[in-house]
């Protein structure tokens, strides 16, 4: 039986890969014979790499190795069987397929095939610093940079030739083990050039590794989640019309992790597909991830099942495969999917267990996932404070190094992180390029730390942001522009009728309609968008999809703390506290001159005062004596009247053992409303002095 040419379709020997498949499936043992026959008429690499797409054979790919080394001239004769055959045994046997690999470089280089040397040079080294980093240390090509860039040249001399599937493969193998890491620029331009080839070839297993790779390159490098769905949906596609059975098993689960990651429930139709079963080392990589989200969040119907499906998995070596011994930056996207998950121990474990390999991915790296990811476990146990600060040189490093991906399998995570590195003062375009690529909703509606396109404050002195710039406004036609602004924030998302904000804003004058349009006009020219002020069936709203505003954000804010008072932690109470104090201002712009506007704002301020005395009470009963004064002394800016205030305030310097403080306190109470309302204080205050001992029962003051 003749061989045929590398260039032969697979078409022409699909009876004998299936034939191989059969024969290999048996093992060694007993059939050896027919297999080397029928693999010496098929020893091309796609061929050979439909043969490794059945799971049967990868089982017997260690057996085969085995007896490969037994075999004279295998290489020579089999190259491309070893090839592969040693990448399905390396999870297996490592140190094996370590020495097939070494013999298969030298035979491609013996033959002037230097796309494929390149080839199972990755391979190789893929398996030595992922599959057994202990084999790595002593391989002078390896650890030497002179080495390393030797291979990387190789590499990119061989893809910027013209594409082909061969060429496919080896820019999935260089991703995989980061080969072209240590350029950014060159490796994007790689990506975006063989990205760019896809729809030049017909469908192969080496579209589909490409298509998987670029996409998990496409997540953890740039961010650019739709770009990657884009490419693991074309790879389905090759996958169905190959009807390659693992190709479209770990295609589904990359796209499953990818789609978890934009925010979508809507996953693959085969749930057994997200936890996969592979012997090949890429498969396992590419999958991993998958499997841990689905089994974290998309099979577990409430935390605890969820945290019990995590520690399961954590502990499962067999099931997480080489993800255990992988690079760093897959250790750092598990540790982010345990995190997200709410397993921060079961995180630190896995950035504490990481071995740096000879790729140069160094420490600082490590250090900076850890920082972040501990910022995140901060503030998601309410202590805001602390993991700004945890987060604040970290997040500048990273924007430093140019990366565009922040943690993109946990959007809650990476979201959460923005909203921090906002207060932290972060790169403020870095972070919404983050925001944009991954697709990241905001944490909180009601939090200003934030990356909103458009920011609108009425409270206070009005102001608006754009893509956090603030605009600067001059000229005393946009007093109507801001009015405008205010009733819209005021009638919240369901807006007002036209009819209502015209008669607001200018009463029983000459053509309100046509002023109102005018204003409409200038007040998207002013938030930067057409979309950013709706008006829809005779309502003027604003778009709550595209313009966040202090107003809502605080009666949201509000309505949570006094509704829900779900607040037990003292640290999660702090954070609410900063929270609501950053959002109140003071009052409403304009409120004095429209009636309407300043009913509003009597609402928001006494829904204001209510969250404010809730939280304080619940410090006071935690022993924050600081914390409650604080809030206490800000509730008397709005209302120096307050007498809830003054109490607090009683009460705080009282348990600080001041009670000159505490004293003052009331006697400033007691004059005030003496001489603003001309009354004496309340039964409530009055007791609260006497029990302080400021008054004798029933007597007067003490001086």
């Amino acid at each position: 039986m003749s061989k045929p040419g590398s260039g032969a379709t697979l078409e022409l020997h699909s009876s004998l890969i299936e034939l191989a498949r059969r024969q290999l499936a048996q093992g060694p043992e007993g059939s050896g014979r027919e297999a080397w026959d029928l693999l010496a008429a098929i020893d091309v690499p796609e061929p050979i790499a439909h043969v490794f797409d059945h799971e049967e054979v990868c089982a017997q790919a260690a057996a085969w190795l085995e007896l490969c080394e037994r075999m004279p001239n295998a290489a020579k004769l089999h190259a491309w069987f070893l090839y592969h055959c040693a990448r399905s045994a390396a999870v297996t046997d490592p140190e094996r397929s370590r020495r097939c690999l070494a013999a298969v470089a030298q035979e491609f280089a013996s033959r002037g095939e230097l796309v494929a040397q390149a080839l199972a040079r990755c391979a190789l080294l893929e398996i030595e610093t992922c599959a057994a980093p202990a084999l790595a240390r002593g391989r002078a090509w390896l650890t030497d940079a002179k080495g390393r860039r030797e291979l990387q040249q190789q590499v990119r001399t061989a893809l910027s030739e013209k594409t082909s599937p061969i060429r496919l493969r080896l820019g999935a193998a260089a991703l995989d083990c980061g080969v072209l890491a240590s350029d950014g620029a060159s490796e994007s331009e790689i990506v975006a050039e063989l990205d760019a080839q896809l729809h030049n070839l017909e469908a192969s297993l080496a579209t589909i590794d490409w298509c998987v790779a670029s996409a998990d390159w496409h997540v953890r490098h740039s961010g650019a989640l739709s770009a990657a769905e884009a490419l693991l949906r074309q790879a389905l596609r090759s996958a169905a019309a190959l009807h390659a059975r693992s190709g479209v098993a770990r295609v589904q689960n990359l796209l499953a992790a990818v789609l978890m990651a934009r925010g979508s429930t809507v996953w693959p139709p085969t749930a057994a597909a997200l936890l996969h079963p592979s012997h090949r080392l890429d498969d396992l990589r590419r999958a991993n991830l998958a499997g841990l989200k689905a089994l974290f969040l998309g099979q577990a119907p409430d935390q605890v099942t969820r945290r019990a499906a995590a520690l399961e998995v954590s502990v499962d070596r067999q099931s997480l495969g080489t993800s255990v011994f992988g690079p760093v930056d897959y250790r750092i996207a598990v540790a982010s999917v345990c995190a997200e998950a709410g397993m921060h121990s079961l995180a630190r474990a896995w950035l504490d267990g990481a071995t740096f390999d000879v790729l140069g991915i160094g420490n600082a790296v490590l250090v900076d996932a850890a920082l972040l990811l501990r910022g995140w476990e901060l503030a998601a146990s309410g202590r805001e404070a602390e993991a700004v600060e945890a987060v604040q040189a970290p997040l500048m490093r990273h924007a430093a190094r140019g990366q565009l991906a922040l943690f993109p399998y946990a959007p809650k995570v990476a979201a959460t992180l923005v909203g921090l590195g906002v207060l932290a003062g972060a790169n403020g375009p870095w972070l919404r390029e983050i925001v944009a690529r991954q697709g990241l909703r905001a944490p909180d509606d009601t939090s200003p730390a934030w990356p909103w396109s458009i920011r609108a404050h009425v409270l206070g002195t009005p102001e608006v942001y754009l893509g956090g710039e603030r605009v600067q406004v001059a000229g005393k036609m946009q007093q109507r522009v801001w009015e405008l602004l205010c009733v819209l924030a005021a009638a919240g998302p369901q807006g007002k009728s036209q009819q209502f904000v015209a008669r607001q804003l200018w009463g029983t004058s000459e053509a309100p309609e046509g002023a109102l349009r005018v204003a409409i006009h200038r007040l998207r020219k002013l938030l930067g968008s057409d979309e950013a002020v709706m008006v829809r069936n005779g309502m003027v709203m604003l778009n709550s999809e595209l313009v966040w505003t202090d107003l809502q954000a605080l009666q949201n804010l509000c309505d949570r703390i006094v509704d829900r008072r779900e607040h037990t932690l003292v640290s999660h109470v702090r954070s609410k506290v900063d929270h609501l104090l950053r959002l109140y201002r003071g009052g409403m712009f304009c409120a004095d001159s429209l009636s309407w506007v300043l009913a509003v704002q009597r609402k928001v301020f006494m829904r204001f005062m209510a969250a404010a005395s809730l939280l304080a009470e619940q410090l006071e009963a935690h022993g924050d004596w600081s914390g409650a004064s604080r809030i206490y002394r800000r509730m008397l800016d709005p209302e120096p009247l307050s007498e809830t205030a003054y109490r607090g305030l009683m009460r705080c310097a009282t348990a600080q053992g001041d009670m000159a403080t505490a004293f003052s306190h009331y006697r400033f109470c007691r004059d005030t409303l003496a001489i603003v309302l001309g009354r004496d204080v309340s039964p409530d205050t009055r007791c609260l002095a006497e029990d302080l001992g400021f008054l004798q029962p029933n007597g007067p003051a003490l001086s």
